[in-house]
């Protein structure tokens, strides 16, 4: 395959609605208004500080992370995605991991129906409560798994190869900053990465209720209740191997950094 069919400089035109500043001090979601401590999140540098007093210390937020590894896999011939290879010898899914400790996450799931890929790795598997309902099943599994054990769960896909402490980061101070039911990544003209997201513990009714009315996705349940985006100006972190064109794709930029690569986003791709 010529690199030309799979290495793109932009993503399809795909515009979803964003939510709305108010005055500054907040956002207006279709669930109601939600405020945030001082001037609205920004994709700021780890090292950043938090800008009020007003806001929860970040240090006392507890964050668990749950990986969705649940997919068919079916691109891949049936072989899970998040343990493909990485250039250097680590699998998608490690890599992960690393980098939600290296942010101070030690407390990690991989949401999968099938245990067996991931036993070597010494984290809890959990399976859907209520497989084949995609990736909100998995969450709804995640969120029900932790219960008492976190304030704020970070949800994201296996197959992100580019993701680093520092997108982690943002979301994790932007979490402890405000009062949404979610914080969720946003690249692009709006582009919004459902997947990549940290959601606060008491969603949990709000997931189930979805799931029992058969309403199955993420970005549909994400705005009804109210999410935050935090604007990340670099869509690459969020890079998503589906296929294996786009790990070509993205080993070919890791060799030629000049050579420009995308692909749709999550939400896109997936249909969350």
């Amino acid at each position: 395959m010529k690199r030309s069919q799979f290495c793109r400089a932009g993503a399809p035109e795909f515009t979803l609605p964003a939510l709305s500043l108010v005055e500054g001090s907040g956002v207006e979601g279709p669930a109601g208004r939600y405020r945030s401590v001082g001037r609205p999140c920004e994709a700021s540098p780890p090292d950043a500080t938090l800008r009020s007093s007003e806001a929860p210390s970040l240090r006392s937020t507890r964050i668990a992370a749950a990986i969705l590894a649940g997919g068919a896999a079916s691109r891949w011939g049936g072989r899970p995605k998040g343990l493909v290879r990485l250039p250097g010898g680590l699998s998608i899914i490690e890599r992960t991991i690393g980098v939600a400790a290296d942010s101070g996450i030690h407390d990690v799931a991989i949401i999968a129906n099938d245990p067996a890929p991931y036993l070597g790795l010494g984290l809890e598997i959990v399976p859907d409560r209520r497989p084949g309902l995609g990736p909100l099943a998995g969450i709804e599994a995640a969120l029900m798994h932790f219960a008492d054990r976190c304030d704020g769960m970070l949800v994201l896909p296996c197959d992100l190869p580019a993701i680093t402490g520092r997108e982690l980061s943002a979301l994790t101070r932007c979490f402890a900053e405000v009062t949404a039911p979610v914080v969720v990544a946003e690249t692009g003209d709006s582009f919004w990465q459902p997947l990549c997201a940290i959601v606060r513990a008491d969603i949990l009714p709000a997931v189930t209720k979805s799931l029992d009315e058969g309403q199955r996705g993420v970005y549909r349940l994400w705005r009804e209740i109210g999410a935050l985006p935090l604007p990340f100006p670099d869509p690459r972190p969020f890079f998503n191997i589906n296929t294996p064109a786009d790990l070509a794709c993205w080993v070919l930029a890791q060799e030629e950094p000049n050579v420009p690569f995308a692909n749709p986003p999550v939400g896109a791709r997936h249909h969350v």
